[in-house]
Parts: structure tokens; C-alpha cells; sequence
């Protein structure tokens, strides 16, 4: 009888101490899936802070490209209106040239002078133009 309590006794104490064995293990697992979780959560998070960063480096691209487009804009319209500038002066010095030598007649003076009043509306629409622009790209910067 003695030897069968003693083997009651050890089976119990092994199960005792399996039992205690299992309950560590479940608690480590419980620690790990935890930490795993948490690991997971941080990831997510670096992935959307990355994702908001490259939209911004995107964002920002294209409103500096905007800008030098607004850029191109203003320059293309000042040479526009330089070249009809020049083109004025061009038209009154030719004028001028075939007045002084006796080859201009009254048809030919209206027709310099409607080419050049022509010339100077191009010039005050493109300085309407110009000044748009101008307002579009302070609004940008």
C-alpha cells in the first residue's frame, strides 16, 4: 500500500509540476503574441508615416513644378512683349526712313500707322496677360 501512495504520489507531483510547466509556456506564449502584435502595430504605423511623408515630397513637387511653369509663363510673355516693342520701333523708324525720303503716301502712312496702333494693343493685352500671370505666380509662391 505504501508503494502504491508512493506511486500515487509521484504521478501526482509529475502532473503538479506539468500542470506548472504548461501555465509558464502559455504565459510566454501569451508575452510573445503580445509582443508580436505590438511589433505589427508599430510596422503599420511606420508604413502609413512613410506613405504620408512620400505623398508630401509629392505634393511639394508639384507645386515647386507649378511654380517654375508660372515662371516660364511670366518670361514668355515679357519676351513677347519686347519683341513687339521692337516691332513698334521697327515700323515707326521704317516710317520714318520713307517719310524723310518722299516714298510714303497718305494710304502707306495709315497702313504704318494701323500695323503700329495694332502692335500696341497686342502689346497693352499681352501687359494684361503679363500682370495675371505675375499675380498667379505670387499666389503660388
Amino acid at each position: 500500500m505504501k508503494i502504491y501512495l508512493m506511486t500515487l504520489m509521484a504521478v501526482f507531483c509529475f502532473q503538479l509540476s506539468n500542470a506548472q510547466e504548461d501555465k509558464a509556456t502559455i504565459k510566454e506564449q501569451k508575452e510573445l503574441l503580445a509582443q508580436q502584435k505590438k511589433m505589427e502595430k508599430d510596422r503599420k504605423k511606420a508604413e502609413k508615416a512613410l506613405k504620408a511623408a512620400e505623398k508630401e515630397q509629392k505634393k511639394a513637387a508639384k507645386r515647386l513644378e507649378k511654380i517654375h511653369d508660372a515662371d516660364k509663363k511670366v518670361e514668355k510673355i515679357e519676351q513677347k512683349i519686347k519683341n513687339k516693342t521692337g516691332d513698334v520701333k521697327d515700323l515707326q523708324k521704317k516710317m520714318e526712313k520713307n517719310k524723310a525720303k518722299n516714298k510714303l503716301t497718305p494710304e502707306d502712312e495709315e497702313k504704318f500707322h494701323e500695323k503700329i496702333a495694332k502692335r500696341e494693343q497686342e502689346i497693352q493685352e499681352l501687359n494684361k496677360d503679363l500682370q495675371k500671370a505675375k499675380e498667379k505666380r505670387a499666389k503660388l509662391k
